[in-house]
């Protein structure tokens, strides 16, 4: 659990603003940084650098997150470029379209972290994913949807082989395409699909899309997430990670949708086994109440 998680809910956006004022002060350190050997020869300073420079939100950061996903070094890593794609298509980046696009069919390989053994492709559909959410976001349905239809084909029989990304696909912004009511209904139609996935990460993702739209639907798949709970087998460890998010976003989609019933579920989940569920249902219910 991160400070910032931690915090009483109105203390959150105050230390958000000053820690992205610092990140702003500190920009053209970080992209100097990130060019020198002490972040190239180590992962882990190379995408703390990363992360620093996206909480920027400064546009002038654009052309070093455009030139990151342009790179096929070796010490390029999934995360990195992760963090590059999203920074760029919540920022609006135009210009970083046509290196997003060459992001949905180049194949990287990267180092198998879990093991230690080999390279593997695995890692390289979650790339695919997160340039397709940044095409997304910048109102490129054309590009973006068939990637993201790939990924409802995917099981969940090798844990490994979902992006832990996935609801990316579908956690996206929609704003571009307000006034596209043609798109709008096709997006609609794969959140309602995206809500049958075997991937409960991706069905709560798609549950928080359709609030507002659908918000029967989402509260259902949304109750239903909940009630997943941790595999027993220790073979299961990766798939646990991953219905422990999907419970998370489950709560966010009843802090989103903010009627009695959610207070109603949200009150018990105060007594749930996940102390990170306890804490996300804390914070919704305050928000909630604060709305009123």
């Amino acid at each position: 659990m991160t400070v910032v998680t931690a915090l009483a809910a109105d203390q959150e956006p105050d230390l958000t603003k000053k820690m992205r004022e610092s990140h702003r002060r500190n920009l053209p350190s970080y992209i100097k940084q990130l060019h020198q050997p002490a972040a190239q020869n180590s992962t882990f300073r190379y995408e703390q650098l990363m992360q620093w420079i996206a909480s920027s939100r400064d546009p002038r950061a654009i052309p070093t997150m455009i030139e990151m996903l342009s790179d096929t070094g070796a010490r390029q890593t999934r995360d990195a470029l992760l963090i590059a794609a999203d920074f760029l298509g919540s920022m609006g980046a135009r210009s970083a379209i046509p290196v997003l696009k060459q992001n949905l069919t180049l194949e990287r390989r990267f180092a198998a972290r879990a093991t230690g053994a080999g390279n593997t492709l695995v890692m390289n559909r979650a790339v695919q994913l997160g340039a397709a959410a940044a095409l997304f976001q910048l109102g490129d349905l054309h590009a973006a949807l068939p990637v993201f239809r790939s990924v409802l084909a995917l099981g969940d029989s090798d844990p490994g082989a979902i992006p832990s990304n996935a609801f990316r696909a579908v956690g996206t912004s929609i704003d571009a395409y307000r006034d596209r009511p043609e798109d709008l209904d096709t997006i609609y139609r794969y959140f309602r699909k995206a809500t049958q996935s075997r991937n409960p990460e991706l069905r709560a993702g798609a549950a928080l899309r359709l609030v507002g739209t659908d918000t029967e639907l989402a509260f259902e798949v949304a109750q239903e997430v909940l009630g997943l709970r941790q595999p027993k087998s220790e073979d299961d460890v990766l798939r646990w990670y991953y219905v422990s998010d999907a419970r998370r976003k489950a709560v966010s989609v009843l802090r989103a949708i903010g009627d009695d019933r959610s207070r109603l579920l949200l009150k018990g989940l105060a007594q749930d086994s996940e102390e990170s569920v306890r804490v996300a249902a804390g914070c919704a219910l305050r928000e909630i109440e604060q709305r009123k």
